[in-house]
């Protein structure tokens, strides 16, 4: 059985704690945004929709290697992003564990 916290200003802790986890879900949500936009211009790319330079220009504008595991991680998060979304709380604000996960 855990130990019980105590706190001298509870109050200022909270607000503390409020502000850790809106930061967490925030880096969430936009890995999850990174993910879909990589996911969404990748599958216009395979239904030719867009043509290899616009995926290209796209890669290049946002530093990304469309031949890379980078790029290919973002997909797998963008491919995923609802299921994801659904246990926001509990998933932790790290790219590289979202993609592991995806």
């Amino acid at each position: 059985m855990g130990t019980a916290l105590v706190t001298a200003n509870k109050s200022i802790a909270d607000e503390y704690v409020r502000r850790y986890q809106q930061s967490t879900k925030n880096a969430i949500e936009g890995i999850l945004n990174m993910g879909e936009a990589v996911y969404e211009i990748y599958t216009k790319f395979k239904l030719k929709e867009l043509s290899s330079s616009d995926l290209e220009y796209f890669c290049t504008s946002v530093n990304l290697d469309s031949k890379g595991s980078t790029f290919r991680k973002y997909k797998a998060i963008g491919r995923n992003a609802d299921k994801f979304r659904l246990y926001m709380d509990k998933l932790p604000s790290s790219f590289s564990v979202l993609s592991n996960r995806a």
